[in-house]
Parts: structure tokens; C-alpha cells; sequence
């Protein structure tokens, strides 16, 4: 897979050429009354690179997170990796998820799967374990936003 986070290799794209050529597409099942479930699949310039599965149980007032790979198709890891894709996918995905969840819900994130790394990453963007949907959101977008996307 050739590298298109860059226009060259000594040139990387800016947030916002990211952002140009990021897209996200969303599938959704719903049981009314139980639960639904949202599959984000990620793509640069067409090339799929990652996805991601929540789950919106309203058997629990949560938004639940069940996978999160935004660059699980990748072949050169290293040549992806703090260039802020994560963040877009991340941002990207709650703020379409938030669009179909009651406000009042809250966003979990299950402590028994969700790595150390995973932790660190969405402790370094003010978000919890466990916290209201709105906030998770706004803490979101303003992370986002200091990475120099639009949101």
C-alpha cells in the first residue's frame, strides 16, 4: 500500500489535506428497543485502512465501543502511526453515533478490552472509561480540533 499521508516523503499532508482525502462510511442495524449497532469503515483517497464497531444499547443508556482499528488494513504501520488518522477516525465516528444516541446516554468503553495503549490515547484527549455523551463528544472535537482538523 503506498503511503498517502504524504505528498512526498519529506512533505506530510496537512490535517486538513488528511481530512480532504479521509472518508468514513457507516452501516447500522437496529432491534427497536435493545439495541443498535453502527460498523464505520475508513478510507484515504478510496484505499480502506480501518473500521470500527459501536453498539448503542439502550437496554443501558450506553454508546458502546466494541472495535476500534482505524488503520487495521494498513501494511506500513510506521509510515501511519501520530499522523492524527486515529483521531479523525475516532472524532468522525462518535460525532455520526451521537447524531443517532439520546444525549443523556454515556459513551463506555469496556475496561477488560480495551488495551493500554487504547487507555493512554483517550487519556491524552480528556476522555474516560466512561463518561456523558455530549462531553465525549465536545472533548472529541476539541482534540481534533487542536490536531488541526475541522470539527
Amino acid at each position: 500500500m503506498k503511503d498517502l499521508t504524504t505528498t512526498s516523503k519529506d512533505h506530510p499532508l496537512s490535517p486538513q489535506e488528511l481530512q480532504k482525502i479521509f472518508r468514513a462510511e457507516f452501516g447500522y442495524l437496529a432491534y427497536p428497543g435493545r439495541q443498535q449497532f453502527i460498523d464505520a469503515r475508513f478510507f484515504l483517497e478510496g484505499t480502506k485502512i480501518g473500521y470500527a464497531r459501536l453498539q448503542i444499547n439502550e437496554l443501558s443508556d450506553r454508546v458502546e465501543w466494541a472495535r476500534f482499528y482505524p488503520l487495521y488494513s494498513v501494511d506500513n504501520l510506521d509510515e501511519y502511526e501520530r499522523r492524527g488518522i486515529g483521531t479523525l477516525a475516532h472524532t468522525t465516528t462518535i460525532c455520526k453515533v451521537a447524531r443517532w444516541a439520546p444525549s443523556h446516554f454515556e459513551v463506555y468503553h469496556d475496561p477488560l478490552y480495551t488495551s493500554k495503549k487504547r487507555k493512554n490515547h483517550l487519556q491524552s484527549m480528556g476522555l474516560e472509561l466512561e463518561m456523558p455523551l455530549p462531553l465525549y463528544v465536545e472533548r472529541s472535537r476539541q482534540k481534533a480540533r487542536m490536531k488541526g482538523f475541522s470539527f
